[in-house]
């Protein structure tokens, strides 16, 4: 029996280098198809040397036969077949000359999207054992100086998308800058991921974005932003927040106009801001909230959103915000005093900041809210609020 299972096993191994021997001798001897058909059924250490040779026969003959359907199998067949296993366990300069032949490959298909697709593919799948750097900075390249609207779709869409897993800060700025321009309806998903995607290593290039000069730009990409949130560390999503909310406050005094787009995109930041309690944003709320009154006070600002931005001052600027508070309430106070109309809306709003807040310097304009002819629920808020303070 144990004669029998050595004579198995040295029978099978007989066949086994037969086999390889084989693929390499129809590699040497084929035809392309016959390259091809060894390059697939080849492992181990003769897979390494079949596919390096396939590369090496693929760069040279591109060059004469220009594009080739044949060729491109072939192609696709030795960057898929490399093993995994061998590109692990390689010395770096080993690893780079992969990599270097695998560029050479998409390069020199250049007309051939399954060749050029399949190299980023594999690429993507060996991105744990190679430094991919060298091919980030190629594809910036490709899209920032030789991009086409007549480039295959599936290629960009797969540069783009590789782009948003290993790209850099400059991946960041060319795929933003694609985006920005919304002329790329077919490619609007994956610009919209890389960009939000490569915002961890790109915070420079995306805060000086949220601070551009064009409210257009400002509000365009702090909308993308907002709508992928939930992508985004909180504390990067709130520096945004505070940047664009600072930004837009300068840029609409300095125009003296405002659109309804913008004045959106200013209540989701103060919002924002209060949702996370970002008190270090306090003043720039603040500012936000002087604007918003004047506003406020033109018709040219929703009551509720001016109310939202009164109800956010006690997440955001709990201190800071009370002199503010009381001296609003106080004018408050003045108009009902004199019978004119006041929003009890906003009369509450700012009672229960007030309140929220607790600090004691709140007392005379609190109590000034009970002498004068409020409705009942404001004056019952008023007193809640003076209950509220803290000695």
């Amino acid at each position: 029996m144990k004669r029998k299972l050595i004579f198995a096993a040295a029978l099978f191994l007989t066949l086994s280098l037969s086999a390889q021997t084989s693929q390499i001798s129809k590699f040497i001897k084929g035809n392309i198809a016959d390259k091809t058909s060894a390059v697939k059924e080849s492992s181990g250490a003769d897979a390494v040397w079949l596919c390096n040779k396939a590369i090496d026969f693929l760069l040279d003959s591109r060059e004469v036969l220009g594009t080739d359907r044949e060729l491109d199998g072939l192609a696709v067949a030795a960057i898929l077949s490399y093993p995994q296993e061998y590109i692990s366990g390689s010395q770096d300069s080993s690893k780079d000359q992969i990599l270097k032949n695998f560029m050479s490959v998409f390069e020199a298909f250049d007309a051939s999207p399954n060749v050029q697709i399949t190299v980023i593919s594999k690429l993507n799948s060996l991105a744990k054992d190679l430094d991919v750097s060298p091919f980030v900075v190629k594809l910036n390249l490709l899209l920032y100086k030789d991009f086409s609207i007549d480039t295959d779709i599936s290629v960009l869409k797969s540069v783009i998308n590789f782009l948003s897993i290993h790209g850099d800060n400059n991946s960041f700025k060319v795929v933003y800058s694609l985006w920005a321009s919304h002329q790329f309806k077919t490619l609007e998903n994956e610009l919209q991921n890389a960009v939000i995607s490569l915002i961890p290593v790109s915070m420079n290039e995306a805060l000086a974005v949220s601070k551009n000069n064009n409210l257009d730009v400002v509000t365009d990409f702090f909308n993308l932003i907002y709508a992928n949130k939930s992508k985004i560390n909180e504390n990067s999503f709130c520096l945004f927040a505070e940047n664009v909310l600072s930004n837009t406050i300068i840029l609409v005094n300095k125009t003296q106009n405002i659109s309804s787009a913008v004045t959106d995109v200013q209540i989701k930041c103060v919002q924002a801001l209060g949702e996370y309690k970002w008190t270090r944003a306090s003043d720039v709320v603040l500012d936000y909230f002087k604007l918003s009154k004047e506003l406020y006070d033109r018709n040219e600002l929703d009551e509720n959103h001016f109310v939202s931005v009164i109800c956010c001052l006690s997440d955001t600027a709990p201190l800071d915000s009370v002199p503010a508070l009381i001296e609003y309430l106080e004018f408050l106070n003045a108009k009902v005093e004199k019978y004119e109309p006041v929003s009890d809306s906003v009369a509450l709003a700012v009672i229960n900041t007030l309140g929220a807040i607790g600090d004691k310097s709140a007392f005379d304009a609190l109590l000034g809210v009970t002498y004068f002819t409020y409705p009942q629920n404001v004056l019952s808020a008023a007193r809640d609020a003076l209950s509220a303070l803290r000695w």
